[in-house]
């Protein structure tokens, strides 16, 4: 990556972050296309091989500032006295759709580059996911946890209810940040409600 990235204005680098993001998060790295990339950009081919190289470049780059920037947001996330494990996962959202009021297409790009078949793209996700992944469990380890089990079938419950709706939300063109944390959260009470 060239480091003149940066001394681009904000706004251009964003509109080069999320014509990537787009494009990998609806395609995956097999299926993306640099010229789609380009096009949703608004900026040349040559443009975008200067700051990145190659299409691998171009995925490494934007996963490891996705990465940043929601690791960041993670750390400064705060859970209430006696938090719960419905706290601990409304809080990893929270931080994960704060990132997606700048970069709409973040959450679908991570959920979906856990299916990468690409070696290439798979071995980028698999480092920078453990990174995520540990600084959830971080935000996590601050939940006063009274379960015996608190990872076991309430959490995955919660997990597959929080993808559900994001994923939803993507497919029928409707994602907003605001929506689907207010819809996560009436789902957060519903099971709080009926399984403590």
């Amino acid at each position: 990556m060239n480091g003149k990235f940066f001394d681009l204005k904000k706004e251009k680098q964003d509109r080069m972050i999320n014509g990537a993001l787009k494009v990998f998060a609806l395609y995956g790295y097999a299926h993306a296309s640099t010229d789609e990339i380009v096009k949703e950009a608004g900026i040349s081919k040559g443009l975008l091989f200067h700051y990145f190289e190659s299409k691998l470049g171009t995925y490494k780059f934007v996963y490891d500032y996705c990465t940043r920037f929601l690791v960041l947001e993670l750390s400064s996330q705060s859970l209430p006295e006696n938090a719960d494990l419905y706290d601990g996962e409304r809080a990893c959202l929270t931080a994960l759709l704060n990132c997606a009021q700048t970069y709409p297409y973040l959450p679908l790009f991570l959920l979906n580059s856990r299916q990468e078949e690409v070696f290439e793209a798979l071995e980028v996700s698999v480092a920078k996911n453990t990174t995520i992944r540990e600084a959830m469990d971080a935000l996590r380890t601050k939940i006063q946890c009274t379960e015996e089990e608190p990872s076991g079938k309430k959490k995955r419950l919660l997990t597959f209810t929080i993808e559900g709706i994001l994923l939803g939300a993507y497919r029928e063109k409707a994602f907003q940040a605001t929506m689907v944390l207010e819809q996560v959260e009436e789902y957060i009470e519903y099971l709080r409600e009926h399984f403590g």
